[in-house]
């Protein structure tokens, strides 16, 4: 095996961008009482930028993340070198993040191979993607019809809306559908802040004549990538199809800018065949546990 250093390294040279925003992670480290710590491993070929999340010795996905751990390779070579290089790197990182891991790995890594190799058990997700380059008219019937009749209800589009009543929708969301949300209010409006204050986050808020809000979604972006991270809607809301019209809008501005839109998970039936109406990229990424 070739020689492998890992480094301990401050927030600042981290290179994460989006959901792999030191700022936005540390802010999730301090709100659930974990620790967290930012890492690069590397060979003289292949870098691994890294962070660990865990409590009482156990890392888990840092919630309303959909990625976590591994957040960039570099790399300068393939075949058969690179892939002795990138087992020698999970050899050393499996000694650093704690027994009992779980780990999202980004869809922009796809071999997990390594760590595999190394323990860990892999289960396959998805996720959509838009490209740029992405036209509305790659929508599906099902998903025109509902934008069609946003456009025809008397509501308007905003960017700006107090956080408390953007979360009492995400809440009112879980609701609807009988599940448990797996973060509390005071986590997700401070992440929401957060994020705010980073200027990483962009909103499309749909609103009656009076104000109002029906529906929101909220993305976090990057240089090169966008992701969709949260949503939410009243019953009005859900009735007028705004979730679909404030997507496309979402979709249609990440991609204009050049960048990739990340939907962010397709993992659930409802979730994935409405995702799916919108002409978008199907991608593998992995779930890690050890």
């Amino acid at each position: 095996m070739m020689k492998v250093d890992i480094f301990s390294i401050i927030s600042k040279e981290f290179s994460g961008e989006g959901i792999f925003s030191p700022g936005l992670i540390q802010k999730a480290a301090e709100l659930t009482g974990a620790k967290t710590s930012f890492y690069k491993a590397q060979t003289d070929k292949v870098k691994i930028y890294f962070y660990t999340f865990f409590k009482r010795g156990k890392m888990l996905p840092v919630p309303a993340f959909s990625y976590s751990c591994i957040s960039k390779i570099e790399k300068r070579n393939e075949g058969k070198s690179f892939e002795r290089h990138m087992l020698s790197l999970a050899k050393e990182i499996s000694g650093v993040i704690p027994r009992r891991s779980v780990i999202l790995v980004s869809p922009e890594i796809p071999d997990v191979r390594p760590f595999i190799w190394n323990g860990f058990k892999a289960e396959t997700l998805y996720t959509y993607i838009a490209e740029p380059g992405w036209q509305a008219d790659y929508i599906e019937r099902e998903e025109l019809k509902q934008i069609r009749k946003a456009e025809g209800a008397d509501q308007r589009i905003e960017e700006d809306c107090d956080i408390d009543l953007l979360s009492n929708m995400v809440f009112n969301s879980y609701s609807r559908h009988g599940k448990k949300p797996p973060y509390d209010r005071t986590y997700l409006t401070e992440m929401m802040r957060k994020a705010l204050e980073l200027k990483i986050m962009g909103l499309k808020i749909a609103c009656s004549s009076n104000g109002t809000p029906s529906a929101f979604r909220a993305s976090l972006r990057g240089r090169t990538t966008g992701y969709d991270w949260l949503a939410g809607s009243t019953e009005t809301g859900l009735s007028l199809g705004m979730n679909s019209l404030l997507l496309k809008r979402l979709i249609m501005e990440e991609t204009a800018s050049g960048r990739i839109f990340d939907l962010c998970g397709a993992n659930t039936e409802s979730v994935s065949f409405f995702k799916a109406g919108f002409g978008l990229k199907l991608l593998r990424y992995s779930k890690l546990t050890r």
